[in-house]
């Protein structure tokens, strides 16, 4: 599988196309912000590819000392779920953040889930995780009343819960300016 970097305007015609589907609006960033983060040099976006074809795609977001970076999003695309595309596609993000101690994942808490089949999805979503190498920490994250438990994946070196907890949230502060930061964002550790 081939992984290949975004421009800003591949970006937005994938959140246009295909983010705005795959992800609910309570979890959607404004592009703008996107936009701000990216020419600061902090926001990546990358298409997994296979003959040519856009398989998957995944938004990353740096913390300021380029440590540790969030998967901001990550889908593979709708007709394709199912087939491996999206470990191949991890295994191939993992390789790509070699140069940052880790990558931080933030996956729904199937324990707010808005009912049986939103606690399977979001269950199913962690065994993903967790079958790519990612182990599940004691951080909990809730951005605009979304509940998260957080997994981490060591790249460079390994981290504790403590330092993940604390990228996350220098992180969150990065792309939540106040006064919303104080009033929608909580982080745990």
């Amino acid at each position: 599988m081939e992984i290949r970097e975004l421009k800003i305007g591949e970006m937005e015609q994938i959140y246009d196309t295909y983010l705005v589907k795959d992800f609910p609006k309570d979890e959607r960033k404004p592009f703008g912000t996107i936009r701000r983060i990216y020419e600061e040099g902090l926001y990546r976006g990358l298409g997994f590819y296979e003959t040519g074809q856009m398989k998957a795609y995944a938004f990353l977001c740096d913390d300021i000392q380029r440590e540790f970076c969030l998967l901001d999003y990550y889908a593979v695309l709708d007709g394709l779920r199912g087939k491996g595309f999206g470990q191949k596609a991890m295994a191939r993000l993992r390789e790509f953040c070699t140069d940052r101690t880790g990558l931080i994942i933030e996956s729904e808490n199937p324990a707010f889930a808005k009912g049986e089949e939103d606690r399977s999805v979001r269950e199913r979503r962690i065994a993903f995780y967790e079958k790519c190498g990612l182990r599940l920490t004691q951080v909990r994250g809730m951005a605009f009343g979304v509940e998260y438990k957080i997994l981490y994946a060591p790249c460079k070196s390994t981290a504790d819960d403590e330092r993940v907890g604390k990228a996350l949230s220098q992180i969150y502060r990065m792309l939540v300016p106040e006064p919303a930061h104080s009033k929608y964002i909580r982080i745990s550790f």
